[in-house]
């Protein structure tokens, strides 16, 4: 939930009558959370809102930051408490900051053009999982906003495969296709993703960041080098939920997802440019680990509780007849949600070889101009690997 509009919704049966009517509710101030903290990060970021009306255009009023925004002097005080049972063991006052919303994120509004956003924040780099934290907002003219949440279980080799990449062990690596068949086609082939539920966890999305460095060149030729640079392609590869949600270790699940390496290429070629002038080197050279080793991936695996789960559910759009559904929160004098969630990542993963040939000449990406600098450049004009780095040759 982005915004909260109220509004009454009627239906009229217009005759002759020009009499002008004001479907505009007496405004209400209601105060609108989002906060999911996430004991892997040091600081915690929370959004406190509150509802806005007005008679002139959605987008209008959204862009002045009194319509949906609290002055100082409204909240006496906001604080995250640490609970043992009913008992503050500890807090964390919140301050308050304006940062940049540039997409879809915690920080994002709909229909606002300004693109600073005040939100709430406290750092703390050992929020413990056997804690419960409680959102209490104290206000100077209404009755104080608080909501509760537990923190998801973060346990170490969660992730299965793949794993990480450590020293002296580059063994993970993530295969999309398969070894050239009889007509020299290397087939996609599906990629299992695996790990176990974590106590708390009820959905999770899964991400795959890719590294390469970018080069740019002044001609096809790829002699005078203009500029290079390292980037990273993610790519968003879908949620999965759990059957149940663990309530101690012990009911841990063993999930997985399979992703084909058909989409892998397809997805590639869509977030990339094709342009004779820019190659494409695969992974970044780590010989911390092994040596030659090249990180091309990193697995990221983001869960999220039950109340979040819920949240999302609530906020799809209805197939029934029934023109409102009610609203999902669980945030007490309040709208919005107040819950956790976890990132867990492997990280230093290798690109199998016949996966790197793919990229590298491939039909979907053969013209995006992948190359690997592990590929040998000792027989460059008469036998070179199909994903040699050319303007390495001597």
């Amino acid at each position: 939930m982005k915004y909260l509009l109220i509004a009454i919704v009627a239906t009229l049966l217009l005759t002759k009558c020009n009499t002008d009517i004001d479907l505009t509710a007496p405004y209400e101030d209601i105060t609108v959370v989002y906060g999911l903290l996430d004991q892997s990060s040091d600081i915690q970021y929370i959004r406190i809102n509150k509802s806005f009306l007005g008679d002139v255009a959605l987008q209008d009023m959204a862009a002045i930051r009194d319509s949906v925004e609290y002055d100082d002097t409204d909240i006496l005080s906001a604080r995250v408490e640490k609970l043992d049972g009913s008992s503050i063991v500890d807090f964390w006052e919140l301050k308050d900051t304006l940062v940049e919303a540039i997409n879809e994120t915690l920080f994002y509004v709909e229909g606002i053009t300004d693109p600073l956003r005040k939100v709430y924040y406290f750092e703390e780099a050992n929020l413990d999982q056997d804690f419960d934290y409680r959102l209490n907002i104290k206000f100077s003219n209404k009755d104080s906003v608080f909501c509760t949440t537990s923190l998801i279980s973060n346990t170490p080799g969660a992730i299965t495969n793949p794993q990480s990449n450590s020293a002296g062990n580059s063994s993970q690596r993530i295969s999309f296709f398969n070894s050239p068949n009889a007509d020299g086609l290397r087939l996609p082939k599906n990629y299992q993703f695996r790990w176990k539920s974590e106590v708390g966890a009820k959905r999770y999305a899964l991400f795959i960041e890719m590294d390469y460095v970018e080069k740019v060149w002044e001609s096809p030729a790829f002699e005078n080098e203009i500029s290079s640079e390292v980037k990273t392609l993610e790519w968003y590869m879908g949620e999965t939920n759990t059957t149940n949600v663990a309530q101690d270790g012990t009911m841990s699940e063993n999930l997985e997802k399979a992703i084909n390496g058909e989409l892998f290429t397809q997805e590639i070629a869509s977030q990339l440019e094709s342009n004779p002038n820019i190659t494409r080197e695969i992974g970044l050279l780590n010989e911390a680990i092994t040596p030659g080793h090249y990180s091309a991936f990193r697995f990221k695996l983001v869960s999220a509780d039950e109340d979040y789960n819920s949240f999302i559910d609530f906020a799809e759009p209805s197939t029934s007849l029934a023109q409102e559904r009610p609203q999902w929160t669980n945030v007490t004098n309040g709208q919005g949600l107040f819950s956790s969630r976890l990132n867990q990542q492997s990280t230093d993963i290798r690109m199998d070889i016949q996966t790197m040939n793919e990229l590298c000449s491939g039909g979907v990406t053969s013209d995006l101009n992948f190359c690997w600098k592990g590929a040998s450049v000792l027989n460059c004009d008469i036998d070179p690997d199909l994903c040699t780095c050319f303007y390495l040759c001597e």
